[in-house]
């Protein structure tokens, strides 16, 4: 008859409960990094509508302190998206 101790048993149960520890950390980081560039896209859109809307306010507006007052806020739109965006 074969017996196994505690610490045998142990042994074996270690490394499969670290296993499942990991899958774990794995699943949430990848669920985290998910929701994240979920955020950043919904963030990323409002600037688009914004930059649009300033841009719009710029062009219709005659007072040339608003105007100045868009386009330096669609220039910090522009760094914060990585760049000029498309005027279409």
């Amino acid at each position: 008859m074969l017996r196994y101790s505690k610490h045998d048993c142990t042994k074996e149960i270690t490394p499969a409960i670290k296993l499942m520890e990991l899958e774990n950390r794995i699943a949430a980081l990848t669920a985290d990094k998910d929701e994240q560039a979920r955020k950043t896209r919904q963030l990323e859109e409002g600037l688009k509508r914004l930059r649009s809307s300033l841009q719009w306010l710029k062009e219709t507006i005659p007072n040339l302190d608003y105007k100045a007052w868009a386009e330096d806020n669609i220039g910090k739109i522009d760094a914060l998206l990585g760049g000029k965006e498309d005027e279409s």
